[in-house]
């Protein structure tokens, strides 16, 4: 549920994953440098691990599309996130000026 003039956080997960497969699109075999806020951060990689962890679980999901499950970056979110993996979100703080290699 998004607070009042803000996101929720399947709209940030959404939001967030579609820069990222357009960047790896663009930018195919670099090393991509993401600057964010914490809590975004911290919810795409719940949503990195939750894929990980979960590939064969992802097939079934009606709010993600995987185009090929041996390459994360082919993740395409849709409309909403799954609740069980965005939850998990918060396990991922970030220390200020941490950098944290994603995938």
């Amino acid at each position: 549920m998004a607070p009042e003039g803000g996101e929720s956080v399947a709209d940030v997960a959404s939001r967030f994953s579609a820069v990222l497969l357009s960047a790896e699109t663009q930018f195919h075999g670099s090393a991509i440098l993401i600057v964010s806020h914490g809590d975004p951060l911290q919810i795409f990689q719940a949503v990195l691990s939750g894929a990980k962890e979960n590939m064969s679980f992802l097939d079934d999901l009606t709010n993600l599309k995987v185009k090929d499950t041996d390459d994360l970056t082919n993740l395409e979110v849709k409309d909403t996130m799954v609740a069980s993996i965005l939850s998990q979100h918060r396990k991922f703080a970030l220390i200020t000026g941490e950098l944290r290699r994603v995938v």
